[in-house]
C-alpha cells in the first residue's frame, strides 16, 4: 500500500502517480467504513469493465439466464395452482325405470330421476398451509432467476479480466520479441567479428525462441478465453479492434513507469497494512446472507417444512359434502337429500408423514452443512482478496528491481564489464517480473470483482 500523507514530497507524488496509472492498488482511507471501502474498490475496477448498461444487456441475454427467467416464471404458475383448491363441483344425473310386479292393474311401470351436486372442502388450516407454501414457491423462482445473474456475473467479470491480462501479456510478449530479434541481429554481427564466442550468440537465439514460444502459447490460450466470452456474451466484444477486451493498455502504463520510477518508490508501499476486521466481519455476514445457492436452500426447506405439516394435517382427511334432488314413481315422490362423507385414513396417509418428515429432515442437515461452507467459503474469498492486493504490489517490486538490475548490466555490457549471456538472462528475468505484475495485478482485480458481486455492489443484477 501506498501512503498518500507520507512527508516526503517526491515519494508523495510518485505515489499518486503509480495510482493513477492503475499500478498500485487504492488506498483506503484511515477508518474507512463498509461503505467507503466497497465505493472505492468499484472505482478501481471501472476502467478495467465495459460499461454497466452493456453488461446488464449481456447478463440478460445469456443462455442460463434465459433458462431461469423461463423457470421462474413456471414457478410462479405453481404457485398460483398451489393457492387454487384442488377440490372441483361434481354434478351428476341418474335415470331409473321402475316396474311393480305387484300391481295386478295398470302398468305398474315409473321413472325415478335424481340430480346431485357434491364438493370436497379444504379445512382451513390446511389451506393456510398452502397459501403460505405457494409464496414461497415463487420466492424460490426468483432467487433461481436471481443465481443465474450472479453466476453470469462472476463468469463475465473472471473471463473479461483474463481476457485484458492476456492481452497486456500479449503486448509485452511483442515488445520483448523486438528486442531480443534486435539483440540476437546484433550478437551474430559479433560473432562473425569474433568479438564473442558462439555459444553468447546462441544463448540470444534461443532465448528469443523461448520468448516466441510462450507468446504463441499465450496467444492460443487468450483464442480461447475470447471464445468463450463470445458464446456467452457475444455482444461485449469488439472484434474489429486488436484489444477485444478493452483498449485499457496496461502493459505499456506498466513499462513506462516501471521505466521511471525511482529506487525509493519501493520503501513508500507498506505490503503489512492491515485491514479493518469490523468490516471483514460485515462483509463475511453480508456475502452469507444474500447467497443466493444457500436462499435457494433455504427456501427449498421452508417449502418442505410446510409440506411436512401438511402432511400431518392430511391424516385427518377433506370431507366432501353433497346435495340431492330426485323425482320417484313419476314424480309423485320428491326427495331433497344433504350428504356428508369422510374418507378413512389409512396406511398410505401415515407413510407420506413419515416421508415429509424425513425429508425435512434431510434438508435441514443440508441446510446446516451449506451454511457452514458459505461461511467459511466467504472469510477465504475476503482473505484471498487481502492476499492478492499484497501479492500484486510485492510482484510490482519485483519488477521495480529487475528492471534496475537490467539497466546496470545493460551499462556494465557496453563497458564490457559485464557477459551477454548475464545481460540475456538480466533481461529475461525483467521480462518474467513484468509478466509477474501484470498477473498479480489482474489476480488482484479477479478476486475484487468476485467479492463485489458476492457483496451485490456490482452491476446491480438482483
Amino acid at each position: 500500500m501506498i501512503n498518500l500523507n507520507n512527508k516526503k514530497p517526491m515519494l508523495n507524488a510518485m505515489a499518486k502517480a503509480l495510482i493513477y496509472a492503475g499500478l498500485v492498488i487504492h488506498v483506503f482511507p484511515v477508518g474507512a467504513n463498509e461503505p467507503q471501502m466497497e465505493n472505492a474498490l468499484l472505482t478501481e475496477l471501472n476502467p478495467f469493465l465495459p460499461s454497466e448498461t452493456k453488461v446488464l444487456a449481456a447478463l440478460k441475454a445469456h443462455p442460463k439466464v434465459r433458462e431461469a427467467k423461463v423457470m421462474a416464471n413456471t414457478k410462479r404458475i405453481e404457485a398460483d395452482i398451489a393457492k387454487s383448491s384442488p377440490y372441483e363441483w361434481e354434478a351428476g344425473a341418474s335415470f331409473r325405470s321402475r316396474k311393480d310386479r305387484t300391481v295386478t292393474a295398470g302398468s305398474g311401470s315409473a321413472m325415478d330421476q335424481e340430480l346431485n351436486l357434491s364438493r370436497s372442502i379444504r379445512l382451513p388450516g390446511k389451506q393456510r398451509i398452502k397459501d403460505r407454501q405457494s409464496d414461497k414457491v415463487q420466492m424460490l423462482g426468483e432467487t433461481i432467476y436471481g443465481d443465474s445473474l450472479h453466476e453470469a456475473s462472476l463468469s463475465l467479470g473472471q473471463q473479461w479480466l483474463e481476457c485484458q491480462r492476456l492481452e497486456s501479456r500479449a503486448d509485452l510478449f511483442e515488445v520483448l520479441s523486438q528486442e531480443l530479434k534486435g539483440f540476437s541481429t546484433q550478437q551474430a554481427k559479433r560473432l562473425k567479428a569474433g568479438e564473442i564466442s558462439s555459444v553468447e550468440a546462441t544463448q540470444a537465439q534461443l532465448a528469443l525462441q523461448q520468448v516466441q514460444i510462450e507468446m504463441a502459447q499465450n496467444d492460443s490460450q487468450l483464442r480461447t478465453v475470447r471464445s468463450g466470452i463470445r458464446v456467452e456474451f457475444p455482444a461485449l466484444l469488439n472484434d474489429q479492434a486488436k484489444k477485444q477486451c478493452g483498449e485499457s493498455n496496461w502493459a505499456d502504463r506498466l513499462s513506462s513507469a516501471v521505466n521511471s520510477a525511482t529506487d525509493n518508490t519501493r520503501d513508500d508501499i507498506d505490503t503489512n497494512q492491515s485491514f479493518d476486521l469490523g468490516v471483514q466481519s460485515q462483509w463475511v455476514e453480508t456475502i452469507v446472507k444474500l447467497s443466493h445457492p444457500l436462499n435457494i436452500r433455504r427456501i427449498e426447506t421452508e417449502v418442505m417444512r410446510d409440506q411436512s405439516q401438511l402432511s400431518k394435517a392430511e391424516m385427518l382427511p377433506d370431507p366432501k359434502v353433497g346435495l340431492s334432488y330426485a323425482m320417484e314413481r313419476d314424480n309423485a315422490e320428491q326427495i331433497i337429500g344433504l350428504h356428508l362423507s369422510v374418507p378413512l385414513g389409512g396406511t398410505v396417509r401415515k407413510n407420506q408423514s413419515r416421508l415429509s418428515s424425513s425429508e425435512l429432515e434431510y434438508s435441514e442437515t443440508v441446510l446446516r452443512t451449506l451454511a457452514q461452507q458459505t461461511e467459511l467459503q466467504a472469510s477465504q474469498n475476503v482473505l484471498d482478496w487481502q492476499q492478492s492486493r499484497r501479492a500484486a504490489v510485492l510482484s510490482w517490486n519485483q519488477a521495480k528491481f529487475s528492471a534496475n538490475l537490467l539497466k546496470s548490466l545493460e551499462k556494465a555490457y557496453l563497458l564490457g564489464e559485464s557477459s551477454a549471456t548475464d545481460l540475456t538472462l538480466a533481461r529475461q528475468q525483467a521480462h518474467r517480473s513484468r509478466m509477474d505484475a501484470i498477473d498479480g495485478k489482474y489476480n488482484a482485480l479477479q478476486l475484487q470483482t468476485r467479492l463485489l458481486i458476492n457483496l451485490h455492489k456490482m452491476w446491480n443484477v438482483d
